[in-house]
């Protein structure tokens, strides 16, 4: 299994994973924005397991009917929620859309998809980008600017201003 550590302001996450691609493609998404961080002690550990067998486990244990939706990823638009329950004293989130379940222990995140899971990638970066922005704003004196910024003759150019106001639209 490989590891890499990544921080963003005082957060560090480390992330476990049975499949070397994901934590390249990860290096890829995350920096230079995120700093790696290998061999520092983390805030958060994910664990990314492609493994069938586990999954369908996991997945049996969901009870049956109607299953709570659970706030998870804060999207520019929208909160993404997804279905929830308790398995073995764990909280269990079942995401369709990128195949995959979000086992949670405390400062642990269990991912688990099946063989062949398409967008598993899309899920490791989505659970490393949500904890790094809860730990950057659980620090109140940060503040969250939503902006959109381009660079003209080396200097930069901020437009700030609320969701949906047209600030990334109005660049491209």
């Amino acid at each position: 299994i490989a590891t890499r550590s990544y921080g963003l302001l005082s957060t560090t996450i480390t992330v476990a994973s049975d499949a070397a691609n994901v934590l390249d493609w990860l290096d890829e998404f995350l920096t230079p924005a995120f700093e790696r961080r290998d061999g520092k002690s983390s805030d958060y550990t994910v664990a990314l397991h492609i493994d069938d067998a586990r999954y369908h486990a996991i997945y049996a244990t969901h009870p049956s009917g109607q299953l709570p939706l659970a706030p998870c990823f804060a999207l520019d638009q929208e909160v993404v929620h997804h279905p929830c329950w308790i398995s073995d004293g764990h909280t269990v989130l079942a995401d369709e859309k990128y195949e995959a379940l979000y086992v949670l222990s405390g400062s642990q995140v269990e991912i688990l998809a099946r063989p062949g899971a398409s967008r598993l990638r899309m899920a490791a970066m989505r659970v490393a980008r949500e904890l790094a922005l809860a730990g950057a704003l659980a620090d109140e004196r940060r503040l969250l600017l939503h902006a959109a910024s381009l660079e003209v003759e080396r200097r930069a150019v901020l437009l700030a201003g609320p969701k949906g106001s047209g600030k990334s639209t109005l660049l491209s």
